[in-house]
C-alpha cells in the first residue's frame, strides 16, 4: 500500500492510501469558487501543419479531423499534468471525441478510451456515479473529477478551438463541413 500527499486549494494537505495507482480526488469547492481553475482541458495550436496541402475552404471531414488544427493537448488537474505534447495531435478529432464522451449515455457500460496513435498513448475515461475517473498510459495515476465539471470543460474546449481556428484561418469559416462538425460537437 502506498501513500500520496496532495495539497488542496485551501493549502491543507491530505494523505490518500492507494493500492496500485494513486487516485487524486479533486476537492469539491464552494459554489463561489470557480472549479474550472482547478481542472483545465486546453490546447496549443502548432502552425507547422498550416503549410500543408489542405485547401481549408474545401477540406472534407477526414482532412479536417486529422490534418487541420494539429497541436498539443493540455490536461491539467490542480498540480497534476496529463498533457500530450508533440505538436501533431489532431485537435479537432480530439474535441469531437471528448464531446462524444461527455454526451455518452450514463447507462452505457465500460470506460471510453482515446488513443493518441502519434504518441502511442491512451487516455481512459470511466464513469463512477456522478464523477469521471481519467487515467493515461504514459503517466501513473488517476484523477477523479465531477462529471458536470468535465462536461463544462469539454464545451469550453470545443467552442474555444473552433473560434481560434476560424480567427487564425478565415477560410475555415467558409467551410461547411467544419461548421457542421462543430455544430454537432457543441450542440
Amino acid at each position: 500500500m502506498s501513500h500520496i500527499q496532495i495539497r488542496t486549494l485551501q493549502g491543507k494537505c491530505r494523505r490518500i492510501k492507494t493500492s496500485r495507482r494513486p487516485i487524486v480526488q479533486v476537492p469539491r469547492q464552494p459554489s463561489y469558487y470557480p472549479f474550472f481553475s482547478v481542472m483545465r482541458i486546453d490546447y496549443r495550436i502548432c502552425d507547422k501543419w498550416a503549410d500543408s496541402y489542405v485547401n481549408l475552404s474545401r477540406a472534407g471531414k477526414t482532412e479536417l479531423r486529422y490534418d487541420v488544427g494539429l497541436g498539443d493537448v493540455i490536461l491539467r488537474f490542480d498540480q497534476i499534468h496529463l498533457s500530450a505534447k508533440g505538436g501533431w495531435i489532431p485537435l479537432i478529432d480530439f474535441a469531437l471525441a471528448l464531446d462524444d464522451i461527455a454526451n455518452r449515455p450514463v447507462k452505457e457500460d465500460g470506460p471510453a478510451t482515446l488513443e493518441f496513435a502519434e504518441l502511442d498513448a491512451i487516455l481512459c475515461f470511466d464513469r463512477k456515479g456522478s464523477n469521471l475517473v481519467i487515467s493515461v498510459s504514459y503517466i501513473p495515476g488517476q484523477i477523479e473529477v465531477p462529471f458536470a465539471v468535465f462536461r463544462e470543460q469539454v464545451e469550453r474546449f470545443g467552442a474555444s478551438l473552433s473560434k481560434e481556428l476560424q480567427e487564425r484561418y478565415p477560410a475555415l469559416a467558409r467551410n461547411q463541413t467544419f461548421q457542421e462538425l462543430f455544430a454537432v460537437g457543441n450542440g
